[in-house]
């Protein structure tokens, strides 16, 4: 393995040209590999993940080459930030590997979760996140913690020249000036152009040009920033105020992923998690310090925030979005009497589905409860079925007591619905799509063709869209005693999809 990696790493420093080209090629692949075949989104994601760790490791190769290479010289000096990271990356190994650490997470988050979300349970999945954001923010407070000074991101250099641009290496270049060449063809560098006349300067021309003597200047003048040290590009930490602005924003994206399982919980929808991380992002901008002008590192960083502040602020961030569902709403039709006895229709309504606070994605709609217990008489009042709140929460307000009640549900491609079981019995009917039934024992039924049935009696359950189109069915929950193993009542329950094995 180590000779391979020598090998490797000798192929591309002989040959440094060749990392932009193999970069390129790989990021070219991820383009199109999307949608080609099963799983090609996480084959892409994949394959990127790769380039970005590709990239961060082939950037410690051209910066041992640049710095190996006595004749390269930067056209444009360092980035601020590049010096800060670059600084603290010389002067401590545990900085270096911590960040190196810290951006390999950056980089491979996603598609951990990616695969998490095909293989995995959703318990296993939640608490791979949560561990995940655990990590993150230990090496960022690592981090904090060692430089005493606020974190930059990302935490190490970043490349900013084109491995082209790199001269050949010192024994060529030597080689090649102890032996010149001497004849007429090669004309010595400052010897070029000798009988061509050369234009002159703009500011020395006759012709006034636009540009002023103080704005071809000014980007040539020296700042505070150019001559401070390094290290000191960002000012340490000054007080209590400073660290637990520093520390609220570490802590932001750990606050989320908990947030986030905990409202998991809720059976109503809930954007308690983005409220409570925004509010820890207003707090802690408002209490950091504010840098003077001449701090351009920490100005620049602190404008980055706010760019992320001023982004999470869209209505569809930090949500799990799915596109909206084109299947038409249902369209409910009541009759009734009138004056004289005659069957009439009572109302026309189109029924639009709500969000379901556990499904992420599916929505359902209320179409007929009824609640005065059975026999109803809901032939005798004009009364919309639709609109009543069924008193009885035992069953989650899905099953009226003694009664009814009639819904529809629709599920987004690839939908999930979570485990759950009620005191009823169900005449749940596919409409359109598919849909899946998942049993505790592991059996999956689909049904594939509109009209089929399945009949609910008391077991627990889950949903699930296995297809790429949305599905509908509709379903008639019927109070019924609880089901009964062994002398024990199995009362209703909804498990939680980070709770359930």
């Amino acid at each position: 393995m180590s000779s391979s990696k020598a090998k490797y790493e000798a192929f591309l420093i002989d040959n440094v040209s060749t990392i932009s080209t193999l970069e390129s090629s790989l990021r070219s692949i991820t383009w199109f590999l999307p949608g080609r075949f099963k799983d090609a989104e996480l084959a892409s994601e994949s394959l990127t993940t790769l380039l970005n760790v590709m990239s961060m490791y082939h950037d410690t190769l051209l910066a041992r080459v640049a710095k190996g290479n006595p004749s390269y010289r930067p056209l444009i000096p360092s980035s601020l930030h590049t010096r800060f990271t670059k600084a603290w990356s010389d002067k401590d190994s545990l900085y270096k590997w911590a960040a190196r650490f810290l951006e390999i997470i950056r980089f491979t988050e996603l598609v951990i979760e990616m695969a998490l979300r095909r293989k995995v349970s959703e318990k296993t999945k939640w608490r791979s996140i949560i561990l995940l954001e655990t990590i993150k923010a230990s090496l960022r407070f690592f981090l904090l913690r060692l430089t005493h000074q606020p974190l930059v991101s990302p935490p190490i250099p970043e490349r900013e020249f084109d491995p082209t641009t790199l001269p050949p290496p010192s024994n060529e270049s030597s080689s090649a000036s102890s032996t010149p060449d001497l004849s007429p063809s090669h004309t010595p560098q400052h010897l070029h152009n000798n009988r061509v006349k050369q234009p002159l300067n703009p500011l020395l021309s006759e012709t006034h040009s636009d540009t002023s003597a103080e704005d071809y200047l000014l980007p040539k003048a020296l700042t505070t920033s150019s001559v401070k040290p390094s290290l000191s590009l960002v000012r340490t930490l000054s007080g209590p105020r400073d660290w637990i602005a520093e520390s609220i924003y570490i802590l932001r994206p750990l606050v989320y992923a908990s947030l986030l399982v905990s409202d998991r919980k809720s059976l109503k929808p809930t954007n308690r998690a983005l409220t409570v991380v925004l509010a820890m992002e207003f707090l802690s901008r408002s209490l950091r310090r504010t840098p003077p002008p001449s701090a351009a590192l920490e100005r620049s960083e602190y404008a980055r925030r706010d760019k992320d502040l001023l982004c999470s602020l869209s209505p569809d961030v930090q949500m799990e979005t799915f596109p909206p569902c084109p299947l038409p709403p249902v369209r409910r039709v009541v009759t009734t009497h009138n004056a004289d006895g005659k069957a009439v229709v009572q109302s026309i309504t189109d029924v639009q589905g709500e969000p379901i606070a556990l499904v992420p994605g599916g929505q359902t709609a209320a179409l007929w409860a009824t609640t005065d217990g059975l026999p109803t008489n809901d032939n005798n009042n004009q009364d919309d079925g639709g609109l009543r709140t069924i008193p009885d929460t035992s069953n989650f307000g899905l099953v009226s007591p003694n009664g009814t009640n009639l819904r529809t549900t629709e599920l987004p491609p690839g939908g999930y619905a979570t485990w759950h079981r009620t005191s009823s019995v169900d005449y749940n009917i596919l409409i359109a799509g598919e849909l899946t039934l998942i049993l505790e024992d592991g059996t999956e039924v689909t049904l594939k063709n509109p009209g089929d049935v399945i009949v609910q009696r008391g077991t627990i359950h889950a949903w699930k869209n296995p297809s790429n189109q949305w599905t509908r069915w509709i379903s008639v929950l019927l109070d019924a005693q609880p089901a009964e193993v062994k002398g024990t009542a199995l009362e209703p329950i909804i498990i939680m999809p980070d709770s359930h094995s």
